[in-house]
């Protein structure tokens, strides 16, 4: 999930994985991180059905191919962490995937507001759990892993 992204994407080649049709196209002039842009870039459209990780909620969403959506995401670690999640009832669907996967959907600010459920947890870690009618997800940092080096107030 990323607000920050203005649209829901999907790895083209996770699209094409999946045998999926495109259903249009769209040209979008992407505004990137410290005012770079890139115009005019081409997009196939797909409609994809997202579901519940516990298969409660199914929901067609319009999504935009991307190559590569972004680098690699760090996967929620073992141990405390995830003890902590399992006491809470929190269930992550890729907590024990292989650390070197792809992000192959990102849930856009077009549709995010529409599937949270208002439902947030701080664990002690330092990071957030939140609801979404898809199930959790997992953001930010854990404390003990944020460093600050050279730090030097003028």
């Amino acid at each position: 999930m990323d607000c920050g992204s203005m649209k829901t994407h999907i790895l083209t080649k996770t699209a094409e994985s999946l045998g999926l049709i495109p259903v249009g196209t769209l040209t979008v002039n992407h505004q990137l991180f410290g005012g770079k842009g890139v115009l005019n870039v081409l997009h196939q459209v797909y409609d994809v059905n997202f579901c519940a990780t516990d298969g409660s909620f199914t929901k067609s969403v319009r999504v935009l191919d991307e190559k590569k959506i972004c680098g690699i995401v760090s996967r929620v670690p073992k141990g405390a962490v995830m003890a902590e999640l399992q006491e809470k009832g929190i269930e992550i669907s890729d907590s024990s995937a292989d650390d070197s996967l792809e992000i192959e959907i990102l849930i856009g600010g077009d549709i995010l507001g529409r599937y949270l459920t208002g439902r947030v947890v701080q664990l002690q870690s330092g990071l957030t759990a939140t609801g979404t009618q898809f199930g959790w997800t997992v953001m930010g940092l854990i404390r003990s892993q944020i460093h600050l080096n050279n730090l030097a107030m003028p």
